[in-house]
């Protein structure tokens, strides 16, 4: 049995067993195939106590062509969660523990008018767990929602759900431009046992970017705006996200064998909108608090082929949360949710047969959050394997 098929049945295993890619279509492109494990770790110390999440994420994805300017992209995953809780006073340890499988998710693109335009539509099957354990499971859903740690998954299935896709290009000498809108369907599911249907708000994004490349150097920015939805349970507006506007722009400068990169990103968030049902049974606005601070990201990196074939990525990065608006609830009186966490690492791949390349990479972080409040560090390290057939 050749590498090539072990690679097919193991993915195809790891699919049945469990936001999709989407890029631009490239004329004859084979059909590609992506299988990784990545743990993360984090420890936060709150002082009175300290929380200790863990992640095993695996997600499965890939590329088929389907035929000329035609294809489809996959993605699932499973993921195995637990959160410690251990008191200063006493040394005593709660735990709490969340395995599952993500939602099986599909992505159809079809080029057109000579690949200036691309339509696509997506499909988000509700295979993932759902209805919760809340006492056991709810803990380690707020851990991972904690927006100063880094996990790459944060929630297992939804709803049905729907996204069309429209963009377009175009280039000129060296420069190029392009844009998407995106309009996503997101369907009602049961997030915790004996719950109300909970309906997620439908959204719209607006993406652009420009490109430029040079012999030895390319330049990028991007642009995305968000606009969201209310959500609603049992037919009531209960939330509804802030709109939000990311801003990126990039850098990569040197050759072949060693090239320097940087990048730096804004997003800004408008407030969200919470409701609550008065007497009459007519949900109103309890509040409209900007419950996630703005965030910042700056990073640094190096891509240097070595004799061996093996490519190493070292990189630095830099992320710095802005203060929200939550309420201290007990008191009344306004929290301070910013944070700031540096992250240091390298990665390193190498082609390991015909067709498929091996890549490892691991990240040390430090920093705090709340404030100041909290004092975080982690780690993560993650293994993968791609091949094109």
């Amino acid at each position: 049995m050749t590498n090539k098929t072990v690679f097919i049945l193991c993915a195809v295993a790891l699919i049945l067993l469990t936001a999709p890619a989407v890029g631009q279509i490239i004329y004859g492109q084979p059909t590609t195939g992506d299988l990784r494990v990545i743990y993360s770790s984090w420890t936060a110390d709150y002082g009175d106590y300290e929380t200790s999440v863990s992640q095993f994420f695996t997600p499965v994805s890939g590329m088929i062509p389907l035929k000329d300017n035609l294809e489809m992209r996959f993605y699932s995953a499973m993921t195995s969660n637990n959160v410690d809780v251990t008191l200063a006073s006493d040394g005593s340890t709660e735990e709490f523990s969340l395995s599952g499988i993500s939602d099986l998710r599909f992505q159809f693109n079809r080029s057109l008018s000579e690949d200036r335009m691309l339509v696509g539509l997506g499909l988000n099957l509700p295979t993932g767990k759902k209805e919760l354990n809340a006492p056991d499971e709810w803990p380690v859903m707020q851990a991972l929602s904690s927006n100063y740690l880094d996990f790459p998954i944060r929630r297992l299935g939804e709803g049905m759900g729907i996204n069309l896709l429209f963009g377009g290009a175009t280039y000129s000498g060296s420069a190029r431009l392009g844009g998407t809108i995106m309009y996503q369907i997101n369907g009602k599911y049961k997030p915790y046992e004996g719950d109300e249907d909970y309906d997620p708000g439908d959204f719209l994004t607006v993406n652009g970017g420009w490109e430029k490349s040079g012999e030895k150097t390319s330049v990028s920015v991007n642009a995305s705006y968000s606009i969201y939805g209310t959500d609603k349970s049992d037919g009531q507006e209960t939330f509804k996200s802030g709109n939000s506007l990311s801003l990126s722009a990039a850098i990569s400068s040197g050759s072949e064998n060693m090239k320097f990169t940087g990048a730096i990103g804004f997003l800004l968030r408008d407030r969200n909108t919470r409701y609550t049902l008065d007497t009459t049974s007519t949900a109103y606005k309890e509040d409209q608090l900007k419950l996630y601070g703005n965030e910042f990201n700056i990073a640094g990196g190096a891509t240097i082929r070595m004799k061996n074939e093996i490519v190493l990525t070292p990189h630095i990065t830099f992320h710095s949360i802005g203060d929200d608006e939550s309420i201290d609830y007990t008191d009344g009186s306004d929290t301070d949710g910013s944070g700031s966490i540096i992250g240091i690492g390298s990665g390193a791949s190498r082609s390991i047969g015909e067709g498929i390349n091996m890549d490892i990479s691991m990240t040390f972080f430090t920093g705090s959050a709340l404030g100041g409040d909290v004092d975080l560090s982690g780690f993560q390290f993650g293994i993968g394997i791609t091949a094109t057939f």
